[in-house]
């Protein structure tokens, strides 16, 4: 969970100083009143302060807003895993894994929800194919779409499977946004160089104050992402083993 979240501040590309501020006291006010573990409480004040401290003026806010790149994503985890926070739990998949497949073998039955071309003359093929259900640290439970991403180029077909929240409708509809998505969003080069670094976590678009959309990252969907894929690399390896125990029985 990042520090606007935290603080339970959901303005935060025009929050000021002082609504930080007032969240974080608004915060620490809740806690006097909580009933629980006193180490509990204490964790919870040091996790406040220490997300006032990184948004409390409007240049730390600046800085922490810009774009992570695509390289930082691993980053992000690792330092999370470190500092023991973030942790999400119950995470599953929620639609067969065979759908996956079946849309990278060409089944004409599985229609894509959405079709994009961008300025290169990539199509792009976007297939809801299910989500990752989590549980936050704080309890809430939370989950994550997956979508499969087919691309077609010169008679080049590759796939992605990909974690973001994609708003179909508004995609299809609004011809900016539509654009942005298919040049930036989904472009080649990022899909190719997401698929190698963060398990095809592409975080998602918000739209600014100004009416712009910017590419934003959050962490415990980081951590949701690659809990994930550590939980299938190690059925993968189960399977191998079993299989390998039965040639030789």
């Amino acid at each position: 969970m990042d520090a606007y979240t935290l603080l339970k501040i959901t303005n935060r590309s025009s929050v000021t100083d002082e609504q930080v501020e007032e969240a974080y006291n608004q915060r620490m006010k809740e806690l006097e009143n909580k009933v629980g573990p006193e180490k509990l409480i204490q964790e919870l004040k040091e996790r406040y302060q220490t997300a006032y401290e990184e948004i409390k003026t409007e240049e730390l806010r600046r800085n922490k807003n810009k774009a992570r790149t695509v390289e930082d994503i691993n980053y992000i985890y690792n330092k999370m895993q470190q500092e023991k926070r973030n942790q999400v739990y119950d995470v599953r998949f929620t639609t067969s894994l065979s759908l996956l497949k079946m849309i990278e073998d060409g089944k004409k039955e599985i229609e894509p929800n959405l079709i994009l071309r961008n300025e290169e003359g990539l199509q792009i093929a976007i297939y809801y194919t299910g989500e990752i259900s989590y549980r936050r640290d704080n309890g809430v439970e939370d989950s994550l779409p997956q979508y499969k991403i087919q691309t077609l180029l010169r008679n080049v077909k590759e796939n992605y499977t990909v974690y973001t929240r994609l708003n179909l409708p508004l995609i299809d509809g609004v011809e900016p946004l539509r654009n942005k998505v298919a040049n930036e969003f989904l472009s080649r080069s990022r899909l190719y160089k997401t698929k190698q670094t963060n398990q095809g976590y592409l975080g998602e678009y918000e739209k600014q104050e100004d009416g712009e959309y910017k590419i934003v990252y959050d962490e415990t969907e980081i951590a949701a992402v690659m809990e994930y894929h550590k939980i299938l690399e190690k059925r993968r390896k189960e399977q191998k083993e079993n299989e390998g125990g039965l040639e030789h029985a």
